[in-house]
């Protein structure tokens, strides 16, 4: 059981290292990226990109911006049982009253006996406007409040853990 919960972590850790590395890896694709990075004063430039910037010749039209309007709980929609196993958070994005592929989701802990490990846990949302995050770390019965964000949008949702069975 310590050996597949173990391995269970290094798949997680692998997964979102490799979302991470390919997520940057889009967008520096997208937006192009000169000279040092810098935390405090990062530079993005769009010169010599395709679609404009100081060097182009026509104007850049920008992708419209999709504002989620709600987020909702899918999952767990009862009490979780502790037993030494991530719970896993499933909630739906809506854009327009409709379900939005290809959102950012971040979730993090409010209060509660729980923790994702980093201190949060960010994905996107499939085809059919859900993301999961898979990483919630129960550390004894509560009830665990989370903030889910994406965009401008943020809910609450309450999770409730019950103590592991004898």
């Amino acid at each position: 059981m310590a050996a597949e919960h173990h391995l269970l972590g290094v798949a997680t850790d692998v997964r979102r290292r490799t979302v991470t590395a390919v997520l940057a890896a889009l967008l520096l694709s997208t937006v192009g990226c000169s000279g040092p990075v810098d935390a405090d004063h990062p530079t993005v430039s769009t010169e010599g990109t395709p679609s404009g910037g100081p060097s182009g010749s026509s104007a850049a039209t920008p992708a419209p911006v999709v504002t989620p309007t709600g987020i909702r709980l899918l999952g767990p929609d009862e009490p979780v049982m502790i037993d030494g196993d991530p719970v896993a958070v499933v909630v739906e994005v809506l854009a327009e009253g409709k379900p939005k592929a290809g959102l950012p989701v971040t979730f993090t802990v409010e209060s509660g006996p729980a923790r994702f490990p980093g201190g949060f846990e960010a994905a996107m949302t499939d085809e059919t406007g859900v993301a999961v995050a898979t990483t919630l770390e129960p550390s004894k019965a509560g009830t665990v409040i989370l903030r889910v964000t994406s965009g401008e949008r943020t809910a609450r949702v309450k999770v409730t853990l019950l103590g592991a069975r004898p």
